[in-house]
């Protein structure tokens, strides 16, 4: 899909969130410009992982207004269309990297489907989450079996639909208490037991409630990244290419007390570890965004050699630039000038559908270029950020509507 093709509601909204200078994270790729390179490489990255079946961590630095969002959620569409999975969430009070059943809570909770990508309603997508990759995996199911929508489900249907979840569960090496979930889940869909299905419902999002004596116990910081695991490789097996996660906002680490610092790094350098195919999790790339700071302050990665050391080998050898290393480094890849007109060309198209106006005979290309030529002369204090650029632009746009 194309500007033009975009729905006015989704072009609108889009408008609306780079004028108030907020993050964009589906639509991105309809005004998006440069770091070409960087964004064939995580590309690469993706597809390396659909061959082997294993996992990767990587880490996106940049300085603040620079870009990581944007970034991030280029990569987050191209891997739905890919047909990944893929969760964005932000570290916060809420969500802490050292209390790691909140952030598998918030995985299974923002847990976006290749299905839902779909501007007809504009860009505020909602999550499918963890239940509703089950829950399209039973709607296809019940297909299979040649039950169609509101067909009654006969005994046999119901042993036959068990059975394959069953023989998915143990293909994916999926048991215990997140395998117990899943059926629960499923039982309470075919058997029209609603209790049974928030019940698994609220197991994803670790609710400490959600448990049955002897049968679920709830997900803890202890085993959340055991049951991370089985929900990768689950999701594989549902049919999915692989998982997508990005963690944004990794800088909140820095403020904690040392003791939780150095917990929230050991999980991340566990991460690291044990994210291969066979022991950890399945076809999963895990982003983890954070400026300069994250990675040169005393209570950033350096804190914890073991973690350090892994994302920052020395390099022996300088060479080409490997655009599949371990951290994309956005700062070395500022936006030039013109990728800047391409930009600003780009939101005057948006901005065209949006108000449903030709920007062109007011702002033409001549026009958006000293305009940006005089945005960059006016910041004086260090490079422009990427979010400034475009809350000028549209602001500028928005006034030349008025205008019109």
């Amino acid at each position: 899909m194309n500007i033009d093709e975009l729905p006015r509601e989704a072009a609108l909204q889009l408008v609306g969130r780079l004028k108030q200078g907020r993050n964009v994270v589906f639509g991105a790729g309809f005004f998006s410009v440069g770091r070409e390179s960087w964004v064939s490489g995580a590309e690469q990255v993706l597809s390396d992982i659909e061959v082997t079946g294993d996992s990767v961590v990587r880490f996106i630095r940049g300085d603040y207004g620079v870009g990581k969002t944007n970034f991030a959620a280029r990569l987050f569409e191209k891997a739905l269309l890919r047909g990944w999975a893929g969760a964005y969430i932000e570290l916060s009070d809420n969500v802490m990297l050292h209390e790691f059943h909140q952030v598998f809570a918030q995985v299974c909770d923002k847990l976006y489907l290749p299905e839902q990508l779909d501007y007809s309603n504009g860009i505020s997508i909602r999550p499918g989450g963890a239940c509703g990759a089950l829950e399209s995996f039973y709607k296809r199911t019940r297909a299979a079996i040649g039950l169609g929508p509101g067909a009654d489900l006969s005994t046999s249907a119901r042993t036959d639909i068990l059975c394959r979840v069953n023989s998915l569960l143990h293909h994916s090496h999926i048991f215990g208490d997140f395998a117990a979930a899943v059926r629960l889940y499923f039982e309470g869909r075919l058997d029209g037991i609603q209790e049974h299905r928030l019940l698994a419902e609220r197991w994803f999002r670790a609710d400490p409630d959600a448990r049955i004596l002897g049968v679920l116990r709830p997900v803890t910081r202890l085993n959340g990244k055991d049951h991370l695991r089985s929900l990768s490789a689950l999701l594989c097996n549902l049919g999915y290419g692989g998982t997508l996660i990005i963690i944004d906002e990794l800088e909140r680490i820095m403020e904690e007390s040392r003791i939780r610092r150095r917990k929230s790094y050991t999980i991340l350098r566990e991460l690291i570890d044990n994210v291969d195919g066979e022991n950890g999790m399945k076809r999963c790339c895990l982003y983890a965004a954070a400026p300069p700071g994250q990675y040169e302050s005393t209570t950033g990665f350096i804190e914890v050699d073991a973690l350090a050391s892994r994302i920052q080998a020395p390099v022996l050898v300088h060479g080409p630039t490997d655009y599949t290393a371990a951290i994309v480094d956005l700062d070395s890849a500022p936006l030039s000038i013109e990728h800047q007109v391409k930009l600003a060309k780009n939101i005057r198209c948006l901005h065209g559908r949006a108000r449903q106006w030709n920007g062109n005979k007011t702002l033409n290309d001549a026009a958006l270029v000293s305009l940006v030529k005089e945005i960059n002369s006016k910041r004086t204090l260090g490079r422009l950020r990427v979010r400034e650029l475009c809350i000028e632009l549209v602001a500028a746009l928005e006034g030349a509507h008025a205008n019109a």
